[in-house]
């Protein structure tokens, strides 16, 4: 998608069958060479998926990178529901608010992320309510490895 006038535009879509860097490196060479060779985007919204976050930063060297929020919160989601955690959520107010806490942590000014986790962290301490595999796979991949 490409933002004009403040309309967000579907510029190209890409139906694929890998993830791996390779496959994305073909089709953002093809993208670039046949069908916008003068795109020169400031910023790159997608999802975190790393193959492609890392092959769009070598194609577009001076864009920032942004992840995108819905994407952040179907991860988030998804991890929570694997890790046995969607009953204490569904029956516990103190987890859910945990779990919404979590989820709306990127929306906070970068600096205040961490403190923001710590935050949640001591929430569900104070509260009893044992989310420490979430809270370990939070930190490792979206404090550490995102950002």
């Amino acid at each position: 998608h490409g933002i004009i006038n403040n309309h967000s535009i579907p510029l190209v879509y890409a139906l694929m069958e890998s993830k791996k860097k390779s496959s994305y490196q073909s089709v953002i060479s093809f993208i670039k060479s046949n069908i916008l060779p003068n795109f020169r985007p400031r910023k790159i919204m997608t999802d975190y998926e790393s193959s492609l976050r890392t092959t769009l930063v070598e194609h577009f060297p001076t864009a920032r990178p942004i992840g995108c929020w819905f994407h952040h919160n179907q991860a988030v989601w998804k991890k929570m529901k694997t890790l046995g955690y969607l009953n204490l959520v569904h029956n516990n107010e103190n987890a859910r608010n945990v779990l919404k806490k979590l989820l709306v942590l990127p929306l906070l000014p970068k600096q205040k992320i961490v403190k923001g986790f710590r935050i949640i962290k001591r929430y569900a301490r104070r509260n009893l309510i044992d989310m420490n595999s979430l809270f370990d796979y939070y930190e490792r991949f979206w404090i550490h490895r995102v950002g």
